[in-house]
C-alpha cells in the first residue's frame, strides 16, 4: 500500500515539472515574439533607428595631472563630472523635462525649454544643458526621470577643482569647459598635463550581441603628469594674507610679493592682490585687473634699480665702495634739474644707496653712459626670463642711439626703463647669489599617474653677470642700508644679517608722472653672508593721502614675512 502510494507522488511531482516547463518554454516564446515585432514592426523603433550607424567611435578623456606645491599639497585637480545633454528631436515634453531638472542644474526653467526648442527648429538633434554636473546631481535627475529613447542622457567628462581657492591663482591659472588651459601654469603645461584620450565603440543599435547603448574599449587613455611646482603653500597663503592686511591698510590698488630662492632660482612664492576663486575663473579670465602683476606689471622700478647701476659701476671700475660723491641738493642736466630731498654733501657707495641719492647716481651714470644699457640688457632687463609662467612682459629699455643727455640722468636712479617685479627679484638674486644669474624655476618636477618622476629641473646658471668681487661689495653695501642706525629700519630684524634697497616711483600717466600715483617697492635678502631668500614687496597705488614710500609701506611688509619665515621655515 505504501509502495503504490509513493509511485503516485512522483508521477504528480513529474507531472507538476512537465507543466512549469511548458508554461515556461511559452512564456520565453511569447516574449521572444514580442521584441521580434517590436524590433522589425514598431514604427517608433524603425523611425530612431532609421540612419543611425550601427556603432560610433567616441573619445574617452584622459584623467588631467594634478598641480602640487613642493610638499605635495594639492593645489588643483580634476574629477569626475557628468555633462546632461537632450536631443531636442526626440524629447517630446521639454516644459516637463525643465521642471524636473531645473532646480539641479541651476538653470531657469524658461531657458531650458527655450534652448531645446530653439534647437530643434533647427534640426539639432544634440545639445548641452549643463556642462560637468557632480554624480550626485546625475543621479538626483535619474531618480526623478529615465531616458526614453535617448531623449536625453548624460556624458562622461571632467571637472576641474582648485581647493585652495584664490591662493596662487594667477599663477595656477584656469581650465575652461572644454578641459583645455586658457591662462597660467594650466594654459603652459596643457598638452603634458591633458594626457592622451582613449577610444571606444558605442553601439547605437542591436548589433550581434550587443546590445544599444554598450560600448568596448577600444583604446585605454593614458592620464596627463602631474606638476610639483617649487611653491611653498603655507609661504604662499601666509603672504596673500600678509598683501591682503597691507593694501587695506593703505587703501592700495593691489600688491605683489615673491620669494625666491637665489641659489637655485626656484620661486618659493608668487603672490598677487587681488586675486581670484580660481573654481569661478570663468568670471574673471578677460579682467586685466587679475593678470599675473608678478610677471606682467611693466614699471619704472625707481631707487630699487640703483644697486643694478652700482653693480655696473663697480665691475667697470668706475667707482669704487669708498669712492666719494658730492650732493649738493640737485644737478641740471640739459634742460632737466634732478633733485635729491636734501643736500647730502660727500659720501661713499653705502652712503648714497643707504641716502638712495639721485644727484650721485646721476654723476654715476655719466661716467657709465652706454654701459648702463648693456649691463642693463647682462641683468636681463627688455628680455624676457627663461621661465614657464604665462603672461610674461619684457620691460623696455631704451637703445642708447635713442638716447638724451636726460635719458642717461633718468636710467641712473630707475626711470625712464620699465621692468616685471620677476626681473626685479632676479637681479636681486644675481648680486646675492657671487654674481651669477640661475633661471628662475617654478616648477620642481614631472610625474606620471602612477608617481613616478618624469622629469626633474635641475637649477640652471643663465650666465655670470658681475664678479663674485663686485657682488662681495654690493652685499655690503646693501646690508648697510638696512642694518645702519640711519637706514630702513622698518625691514631690519634684530640678530638677523638682511640687505636690501626701497624704491618709490611715481607712476607714467598719459606720458607724465602723477603726483598721486605712486608704487611702492622693497627688495631685500637674508643672511647677507650666505644668502638663501631674496623677497620683493611691491604696493600699487597707496592712497595719495597717506605718505606713502617704500620704507614706510613695502618695507614693514617683507620684515612680517621674514619674521614668519624665521619662525616656521627657518627652524625646520
Amino acid at each position: 500500500m505504501k509502495k503504490k502510494s509513493k509511485i503516485s507522488f512522483c508521477r504528480i511531482v513529474k507531472a507538476r515539472v512537465l507543466v512549469l516547463a511548458t508554461l515556461s518554454f511559452l512564456l520565453i516564446c511569447f516574449l521572444s515574439w514580442g521584441l521580434i515585432k517590436i524590433s522589425l514592426f514598431s514604427p517608433t523603433v524603425k523611425q530612431y533607428v532609421q540612419g543611425k550607424d550601427p556603432e560610433t567611435v567616441k573619445t574617452i578623456l584622459a584623467k588631467r595631472g594634478q598641480i602640487l606645491d613642493r610638499n605635495g599639497i594639492i593645489l588643483a585637480e580634476s574629477v569626475d563630472a557628468h555633462s546632461l545633454y537632450a536631443n531636442p528631436q526626440a524629447l517630446k515634453d521639454p516644459e516637463m523635462f525643465a521642471a524636473q531638472v531645473s532646480s539641479i542644474v541651476g538653470v531657469p526653467e524658461k531657458t531650458i525649454v527655450e534652448q531645446i526648442k530653439n534647437e530643434k527648429k533647427n534640426g539639432m538633434q544634440f545639445t548641452y544643458i549643463k556642462r560637468k554636473l557632480s554624480t550626485s546631481q546625475m543621479q538626483d535627475i535619474l531618480k526623478i526621470r529615465k531616458p526614453f529613447q535617448q531623449d536625453f542622457g548624460f556624458e562622461d567628462d571632467q571637472r576641474r577643482e582648485y581647493p585652495k581657492i584664490q591662493s596662487a591663482a594667477s599663477v595656477i591659472g584656469y581650465v575652461g569647459t572644454d578641459n583645455v588651459g586658457l591662462s597660467g601654469l594650466e594654459l603652459t603645461y596643457q598638452n603634458i598635463m591633458n594626457g592622451i584620450p582613449g577610444k571606444k565603440v558605442v553601439y547605437e543599435i542591436f548589433v550581434d550581441d550587443r546590445v544599444p547603448r554598450s560600448s568596448d574599449i577600444i583604446q585605454k587613455p593614458i592620464s596627463g603628469s602631474t606638476i610639483i611646482t617649487t611653491l611653498d603653500y603655507a609661504l604662499q597663503n601666509l603672504i596673500e594674507g600678509i598683501l591682503d592686511k597691507h593694501i587695506y591698510k593703505w587703501s592700495a590698488r593691489g600688491g605683489v610679493a615673491i620669494v625666491m630662492n637665489p641659489r637655485t632660482g626656484e620661486i618659493l612664492a608668487m603672490a598677487n592682490k587681488p586675486s581670484f576663486d580660481l573654481n569661478q575663473g570663468h568670471r574673471y579670465i578677460d579682467d586685466p585687473e587679475y593678470l599675473n602683476k608678478a610677471v606682467s606689471l611693466n614699471y619704472e622700478p625707481g631707487s630699487i634699480f640703483k644697486p643694478v647701476i652700482a653693480s655696473a659701476a663697480l665691475e667697470e671700475g668706475i667707482i669704487t665702495p669708498m669712492t666719494l660723491h658730492k650732493c649738493s641738493g640737485s644737478v641740471r642736466v640739459a634742460d632737466k634739474t634732478v633733485e635729491c630731498m636734501i643736500a647730502h654733501g660727500e659720501q661713499n657707495l653705502a652712503d648714497i644707496i643707504r641716502n638712495s641719492c639721485n644727484v650721485s647716481f646721476v654723476g654715476i651714470g655719466m661716467k657709465l653712459r652706454d654701459h648702463m644699457y648693456r649691463y642693463a640688457k647682462r641683468f636681463n632687463f627688455g628680455s624676457a626670463l627663461p621661465v614657464e609662467i604665462y603672461g610674461q612682459e619684457k620691460g623696455i629699455i631704451p637703445n642708447p642711439k635713442d638716447w638724451y643727455e636726460t635719458t642717461v640722468a633718468t636710467f641712473s636712479f630707475g626711470q625712464g626703463i620699465t621692468a616685471t617685479p620677476l626681473q626685479m627679484i632676479t637681479s636681486y638674486a644675481t648680486i646675492a647669489n657671487d654674481g651669477n644669474m640661475m633661471k628662475p624655476q617654478i616648477v620642481k618636477e614631472l610625474r606620471d599617474h602612477a608617481g613616478n618622476v618624469v622629469e626633474a629641473y635641475e637649477a640652471k646658471v643663465i650666465r655670470r653677470v658681475i664678479s663674485a668681487q663686485t657682488s662681495r661689495e654690493m652685499k655690503v653695501v646693501l646690508k648697510n642700508s638696512v642694518q645702519d642706525p640711519r637706514g630702513t629700519h622698518q625691514a631690519n630684524i634684530p640678530g638677523m644679517s638682511i640687505g636690501g634697497k626701497t624704491g618709490t616711483a611715481k607712476k607714467v600717466v598719459n606720458g607724465e608722472y602723477a603726483d598721486d600715483k605712486v608704487i611702492t617697492s622693497f627688495i631685500g635678502f637674508f643672511p647677507v653672508e650666505d644668502p638663501q631668500y631674496v623677497i620683493l614687496v611691491t604696493i600699487d597705488e597707496p592712497h595719495p593721502s597717506y605718505e606713502a614710500y617704500g620704507s614706510t609701506v613695502a618695507a614693514p611688509i617683507f620684515k612680517e614675512i621674514v619674521q614668519w619665515m624665521q619662525s616656521h621655515m627657518l627652524m625646520q
